[in-house]
Formats: structure tokens, sequence, C-alpha cells
């Protein structure tokens, strides 16, 4: 038992203690993210650039699991009311996963998920996906998190800042479930679009 303890500790085939797998997330994951922009709230990242807010959440009370993180990978446009609030946001870790409507599993293929991406409603629950520390190979797991390190900076970032709000309103017409939070969504994007297309009009108006 206590050369389990010692070798879970290590990073040896035996798997990760928590502190030991934390150290890891920081130095392979996290550091890169936050070198790129993502700011640290609690255990997740966050990452606003114009009107996009990408997350990757962990997720705790009932969705953790002794010697694993449960995460997961959300977009949403910052312009979009809160579901509990009807409001914007004042701080990122305001929202809920329930307030992103794009939703993806960081620990299975991102390049796969985005390469063909369409909205999937998940209202009443939704997917949640699980990295093993304690019992999975501590090299397995240190590969899992650099392939999610590069997946996030050269794929995913630049996929998600192209997501236009025109898109996701179109998408969640053609695919969501009429869902009240998708109606939300919906007339949030289409009010932003038109809003964005008058100011142009608007300033050559004025300069005339």
């Amino acid at each position: 038992m206590l050369l389990k303890r010692i070798l879970m500790g290590s990073g040896s085939q035996e798997g990760l203690s928590k502190e030991a797998f934390e150290a890891l997330f920081e130095r392979v994951l996290a550091t890169p993210l936050i070198e790129v922009g993502f700011q640290r709230h609690g255990a997740s990242l966050h990452l606003t650039r114009g009107v996009h807010h990408l997350a990757l959440i962990r997720l705790g009370g009932r969705m953790s699991r002794p010697g694993a993180i449960a995460q997961l990978l959300c977009h949403r446009f910052n312009f979009c009311r809160l579901l509990l609030s009807e409001k914007l946001a004042d701080s990122v870790s305001d929202a809920e996963v329930t307030d992103y409507p794009v939703r993806l599993l960081p620990n299975q293929s991102l390049k796969a998920q985005i390469a063909d991406w369409r909205y999937r409603p998940q209202n009443l629950r939704f997917d949640v996906d699980y990295l093993e520390f304690a019992e999975a190979p501590a090299e397995q797991t240190e590969r899992r998190l650099r392939d999610l390190s590069k997946a996030m900076l050269e794929q995913v970032l630049p996929w998600a800042l192209a997501i236009t709000p025109e898109r996701l309103a179109q998408e969640i017409e053609e695919r969501g479930e009429d869902a009240w939070c998708e109606r939300l969504w919906v007339e949030d994007c289409r009010s932003y679009h038109s809003s964005a297309q008058s100011q142009p009009a608007a300033r050559q108006d004025t300069e005339t």
C-alpha cells in the first residue's frame, strides 16, 4: 500500500496522485493557454476575445469522480443573456455550462468534433468528459494533456473565433428543439447581427 502511494506520486506507470496531476495540468496545459490569453477562474480556464467566450470548464459536485477530472470545452457569445437571470454576465465565471450553446468533449478527438460541427441540443442533460489520472499510466495522462493543449491552440481556438452569430443562429434553428434557451440564443444572435449591420449605415449617414 505504501509502495503504491509512492508510485502514484512519482509519475510512474501506476498513475498520478491528485497533487502530481494538478502540477502536470498546470505545466502542460494551463500555462500554454494562459500565455495566449486564457484566464484561470477556479479550476477552469476562460478566454474572451471580442464577442467570443471560450472555456475549458472543470466540473465538480455530483459530476466529480475520485481519481479523475470532469471537463467540457464550451463556447458562447458574451452578448447572449444568461439563462437564469436573462441578463448579461458581469464575469466569465457567471456563465453556467447550460449557458453555452456549443459543448465539446475535450478528451475525445477535437479535430473530428470541429471538422463537421453541427449544433446538438443538450437542454435537459449534457454529456460529461472524464480524464482519469489515478488509474491511467502517468505517461498516458501527460500525453493526453499535451494533445489537448496542442489541439486547443492549433485547432479549437481558430475554429471557435470563426463561429459567427449568424452561423450559430442558423444551426440552432435547423437542429434545435425549439427550447426556451434556444429561442433566447437565436434572439440574441439575430439582434446582435442586425445591430452590427446597421452601425456602418448609421456612420455613413452621419458622414454625409
